[in-house]
């Protein structure tokens, strides 16, 4: 859906275009996930029940590491993630897209 819909690219199975946004949407997802895991149990094993572990662990380990990498925004995350995909002989538009996409 990335490749079609969001950057509109014909050629998704591209190896250079697949792998640089399997990375960035494997990154993001994982370390969102392990964080809110990891806050669910500690909630849940402090006595909360099921519905509030949860959404404490939603609220604050999953939305402000996401919030946060905002802040960078034109100054590091760019940078690398931009970086890679130039050098993989990417368009420099395109990979600004790109990182548009994943902020």
């Amino acid at each position: 859906m990335l490749t079609q819909l969001v950057l509109e690219i014909p050629r998704w199975f591209e190896p250079s275009l697949v792998i640089s946004i399997a990375d960035m949407v494997f990154v993001n997802s994982m370390n969102t996930v392990s964080l809110a895991a990891e806050c669910f149990e500690s909630e849940f094993k402090r006595g909360e029940s099921y519905i509030i572990a949860r959404r404490t662990a939603f609220n604050t380990t999953t939305l402000i590491p996401q919030t946060n990498s905002l802040f960078a925004v034109g100054l590091i995350a760019p940078l690398g993630i931009m970086t890679g995909i130039i050098l993989s002989c990417v368009d420099p538009n395109v990979a600004v897209r790109y990182q548009i996409m994943v902020m």
